[in-house]
């Protein structure tokens, strides 16, 4: 059994606030994988078999992972919480910025790169930061701020769905006000 004060570590409320931003930008990657295909087809002219839909997939998740790794030496210079607090605050823009962009072109696989990106930069930054809280259980802390992160951008998942189901799936994921009526 871990030691009480490694117990009171992991329920802190700074990792538990550290824990709080991840299903934001958790949610946000979902969101994008989910949705990006269907906007593609329906407002992008891409057809649904079309390989932009797998190479938007795909360039989102290595820029992800190119972040990881990235970040991962970027926060030993700069402070951890700047890092996560950036990225997360900047990704919306290149994530609306890929649906004012034709899809296939430069310009959206450039924006989608870069929320790819983004979203995740704060990762190995944040997982750092969970270690330096909780430094007598590093891996349950390290559990603690992916698992609830992800368990958590799953049940929030739920409400963009609930959301769709109101007020329909079309309406919410189109930019044509046309459309939205």
């Amino acid at each position: 059994s871990a030691p009480r004060s490694a117990r009171t570590e992991l329920l802190s409320g700074r990792l538990l606030l550290l824990t709080a931003a991840g299903p934001l930008a958790a949610t946000a990657g979902i969101t994008f994988t989910a949705g990006i295909p269907r906007w593609m087809v329906e407002d992008g002219g891409v057809g649904v078999d079309a390989a932009a839909i797998a190479w938007t997939i795909t360039t989102f998740s290595v820029a992800g992972a190119v972040a990881g790794i990235a970040a991962s030496w970027l926060w030993r210079d700069h402070r951890p919480s700047r890092l996560i607090a950036g990225s997360l605050a900047t990704a919306s823009v290149p994530l609306l910025g890929t649906l004012l962009t034709r899809p296939g072109s430069p310009a959206f696989y450039l924006g989608v790169g870069a929320a790819g990106f983004l979203l995740s930069a704060g990762i190995p930054a944040t997982v750092a930061m969970a270690s330096e809280l909780a430094p007598h259980d590093v891996a349950a802390a390290t559990g603690v701020v992916l698992g609830l992160t992800n368990g958590l951008a799953g049940l929030l998942f739920l409400g963009v769905g609930q959301a769709q189901a109101v007020i329909g799936l079309e309406p919410g994921t189109t930019l044509d006000p046309e459309r939205r009526r």
